[in-house]
């Protein structure tokens, strides 16, 4: 896995240290270990983790004005993608993985305690509860997520925790145009504005887009709404 990321991350124009690359080569061998008695992925032969959860985590490095520092929260983090790599790259960010399953949560604590990692820590809630807690609105500097729901959706998980002048980054594929087209509409209750970019994963084979909700205003008190609700009846 080294030899795949160490290949990922010169074609994606990011550099990763000994220590780095030797702590990503860990995480996905106790994730590989793990996902035997736990399903935690479908992902596991060595080439594609590198591509699909470690380079493509951290596609947002490659965007020329994403600072890595502050208050970052993973919303839907799974078994820590994006969270663990962009921790792992980004030693100054302060971190929160996010997630419902406390099996997850379990591996990801599992990780930062093997890998010594500091600033970071699990939260195990939904976001529409999370979300309305005055200790995580509007507190972060940087949410991120990946694969979770469509953006009309995932917009009302997400921006609550993002301050005004911080951004909500969703993770998407060739799709993502037409999906920040289809939230725009929610986009702007929830106090943003979206821009798409496609960046480079490393390899051709992965196409990501990278739909870049800035927080402009704050976001109503109605929102998010009641857990369950914004997928059922999206803005």
């Amino acid at each position: 896995m080294r030899e795949y990321l160490e290949v990922f991350l010169e074609k994606m124009g990011l550099s990763a240290t000994e220590r780095q690359i030797g702590q990503m080569q860990r995480c996905y061998e106790m994730l590989v270990e793990r996902n035997r008695s736990v399903n935690l992925t479908a992902v596991t032969e060595a080439r594609d983790a590198a591509l699909k959860h470690f380079a493509d985590s951290l596609a947002p490095l490659t965007l020329p004005d994403f600072t890595p520092t502050g208050k970052l929260i993973d919303v839907g983090t799974g078994a820590g993608f994006p969270a663990l790599p962009i921790k792992i790259l980004c030693p100054a960010v302060e971190v929160v993985a996010m997630d419902a399953q406390r099996k997850k949560l379990a591996f990801i604590d599992d990780v930062i305690a093997e890998l010594g990692l500091e600033g970071i820590r699990t939260l195990h809630a939904r976001a529409e509860d999370a979300g309305r807690d005055p200790l995580l609105r509007e507190t972060f500097d940087h949410a991120v997520a990946r694969a979770v729901a469509p953006l009309p959706i995932l917009v009302e998980y997400a921006m609550p925790f993002v301050r005004t002048g911080g951004r909500f980054i969703a993770y998407k594929g060739p799709g993502g145009p037409a999906e920040a087209e289809a939230a725009a509409g929610a986009v702007r209750k929830l106090g943003g504005v979206c821009d798409t970019v496609f960046v480079k994963t490393g390899d051709e084979t992965l196409e990501r887009c990278l739909c870049l909700v800035k927080k402009i205003a704050p976001t109503p008190s109605a929102y998010p709404r009641k857990a369950g609700i914004p997928e059922k009846k999206p803005l």
